[in-house]
């Protein structure tokens, strides 16, 4: 890892969620230790924002800091675990990023309030299918707006595995014909799960019995592997010299790849798809703070849902985003080179949104007993 190189990606804002979290963790870093959490110099007080790193942050939100003069504060996290953890500390931010499958724990725990959706002036032209998100809405209440998504799937080289175009299957990752070629990702819930998506399984709602299964055929998988978790450089680099053949992947790294004229593809497995969907919520803390930040909070949230910020998402990141309008803004050609649909709910019909894993502690006991051979 590129030390220097990291730290400015984060300040120009060119490096996705993912990317961030990932180079946290080369560096054996988490974000309060980049010192990246500041306050604008604004007259207004302003809410706290509590987010991933890696955003222009201050583009989004030109039009907030026009009606309240000024931004919101900033303070990033490297994934949801310290979030969470801080929090349970006692850190009160007004409005936090959660992804899908940590929306129950973190209710649970009673760290976000309801979001009054008839605040937010973008919200109309959220997806439907995004606000049906599994735990976005608890008890009549909603309590988390999606934001980016994506697909977690398999990007492959067409050219150099020319028989799965037009047959395309979670079990190239387990093709003996690449043996040492292939990788899959390092984390609990973009790896594991990919054991759980070949088997024709529910990777967020498996048995005793299915996570045996599982467990066998990522042990067989792990002998045909070049490695766990590339970081996107590595990854992009490997798959561009034909020393990686297929792995587990986003739309970011098909387009960064397409851009340098290679065949590669990002697959609609027959078994399904993984949907990982990323979101906003209001902070418990904010409702004491008084109606002017409980708006403010509202405001951030409309802003983060807008169309402009979605257009972003997608041009720079290659991930879809919520907001149906950002998708009028992108041409064909450019929807078709980051493997987006022009109508988003086709492709999320298709899709397993992450979730709140059952067995969670065990499955992620295991997953690292896997990695490390046993």
């Amino acid at each position: 890892m590129d030390t220097d190189r990291f730290i400015e990606g984060i300040r120009s804002g060119s490096l996705s969620r993912r990317q961030f979290h990932r180079g946290l963790s080369a560096l054996g870093l988490s974000a309060f230790s980049l010192g990246v959490t500041h306050r604008p110099g604004a007259a207004a007080e302003q809410p706290m924002y509590f987010t991933w790193g890696g955003n222009p942050y201050e583009e989004f939100f030109a039009g907030y800091a026009e009606t309240y003069g000024g931004l919101p504060e900033l303070s990033f996290f490297g994934d949801e675990d310290e979030a969470f953890a801080k929090m349970m500390g006692g850190f009160e931010p007004d409005v936090v990023d959660p992804c899908s499958y940590e929306i129950r724990r973190w209710h649970d725990a009673g760290l976000i309030a309801e979001i009054e959706t008839g605040r937010l002036t973008n919200y109309g032209d959220v997806v439907p299918a995004l606000k049906e998100v599994k735990d976005s809405h608890i008890d009549g209440k909603t309590m988390w707006v999606a934001t980016d998504w994506g697909i977690t799937s398999v990007v492959y080289r067409a050219d150099l595995a020319p028989e799965y175009v037009g047959n395309e299957t979670w079990a190239i990752l387990w093709d003996e014909k690449y043996k040492g070629r292939l990788s899959n990702d390092n984390s609990v819930i973009d790896g594991f799960t990919v054991g759980a998506m070949y088997l024709g399984l529910d990777p967020f709602n498996l048995t005793e019995d299915q996570i045996g299964q599982v467990r066998d055929a990522l042990v067989a998988q792990r002998e045909l592997l070049l490695y766990y978790g590339p970081s996107r450089t590595d990854f992009t680099q490997a798959m561009a010299s034909g020393e990686l053949i297929a792995g587990t992947g986003w739309s970011s790294a098909v387009l960064e790849l397409r851009d340098q004229g290679l065949d590669v593809r990002m697959m609609s497995p027959k078994e399904g798809v993984m949907t990982w969907v990323c979101g906003i919520c209001r902070h418990a803390s904010n409702d004491a703070r008084g109606e002017e930040m409980v708006e403010k909070a509202h405001a951030v949230i409309d802003a983060v849902i807008s169309p402009e910020v979605g257009y972003y998402y997608i041009m720079d990141h290659g991930s879809g985003y919520s907001n149906m309008r950002s998708f009028e803004m992108v041409s064909d050609e450019e929807l078709a080179k980051r493997s987006l649909p022009r109508d988003p709910e086709e492709l999320l019909s298709r899709g397993i949104f992450q979730n709140a894993m059952q067995h969670m502690d065990e499955i992620a006991t295991l997953w690292e007993e896997i990695k490390a051979g046993y």
